[in-house]
């Protein structure tokens, strides 16, 4: 008798079910001419029609599912709600 894992199991035994390194830089692209970052690369760009204009750069950061983790640190300290005017 055989006993067969599935990838799943297998990805949970190793820790990393799919999830890209921290480490690992990734490719991410940026029209020159709007600023707009496509999720890959296009030969034109969707925003702002122009062709030839998205370019590769790398990325490097923490990723979490293959998206870039903000640190979420607050611009400025909190402050208490009695000083917030509407």
């Amino acid at each position: 008798m055989t006993t067969s894992r599935s990838t799943s199991a297998r990805g949970a035994a190793t820790g990393t079910r799919g999830r890209a390194s921290a480490r690992e830089p990734r490719p991410a692209y940026e029209c020159d001419a709007c600023g707009h970052q496509p999720p890959k690369w296009v030969g034109r760009c969707p925003e702002c029609g122009e062709w030839g204009s998205v370019v590769e750069s790398t990325v490097t950061g923490p990723t979490v599912s293959g998206r870039v983790v903000s640190s979420r640190m607050p611009a400025e300290p909190a402050r208490p709600i009695a000083t917030i005017s509407a």
